[in-house]
């Protein structure tokens, strides 16, 4: 019985009937280096631990993150060597503590736009809002059939811009203009 460990996966295993596993596939009771078995590296018959160039290698194909400009998108665990080159991408970036919506690169690296920038990203989902706000409260009192019929009237001249209906219903969006400001 011995331990191997597979030439090409790293696999290994313990205690295994040794002339099941080739040795051309497989080293018989290999000396393993105290490292994570990612970090083994296999040459000839011997397992030794990668050198710190070739561990910062392998993070970086396989655990890089990259910042893709003009999408503020951040993608991670990629292969940083896909992206070199590429000046749509920052490979892996400093990232501020903010919403990736709130980014902006500037010489180089990723920062968080101003409170104006924001505002500017922000207001049309603001603006959104607020006719919502306007509306649902507008349609507390009045209905949308009401509404709309008492503008068709006054707009053939059938009824007054100053009548009861129509005066109501313009106090009721007065009303809401003033509980929700426009942003």
């Amino acid at each position: 019985m011995s331990n191997v460990i597979n030439r090409k996966t790293k696999q290994y295993l313990k205690s295994v009937n040794t002339p099941n596993y080739p040795i051309k596939d497989w080293i018989i009771n290999p000396i393993l280096p105290d490292c994570n078995p990612k970090y083994y590296v296999i040459e000839n018959d011997i397992v030794k631990e990668m050198t710190q160039v070739e561990k910062n290698n392998l993070v970086y194909s396989t655990k890089s993150s990259v910042y893709l400009i003009i999408e503020k998108q951040l993608l991670t665990n990629v292969n940083g060597h896909d992206y070199e080159g590429n000046s749509n991408a920052i490979i892996n970036p400093i990232m501020p503590n903010c919403d990736i919506k709130y980014t902006k690169v500037v010489n180089s690296n990723v920062i968080e736009i101003t409170t104006e920038e924001k505002y500017v990203i922000d207001l049309p989902d603001l603006k959104r809002e607020w006719i919502k706000n306007i509306t649902d409260e507008v349609y507390k009192s009045h209905s949308v059939e009401e509404i709309a019929f008492t503008a068709l009237l006054i707009s053939v001249d059938r009824m007054s811009k100053t009548g009861i209906q129509a005066t109501s219903i313009r106090d009721t969006v007065i009303d809401a203009l003033e509980l929700y400001p426009k942003p």
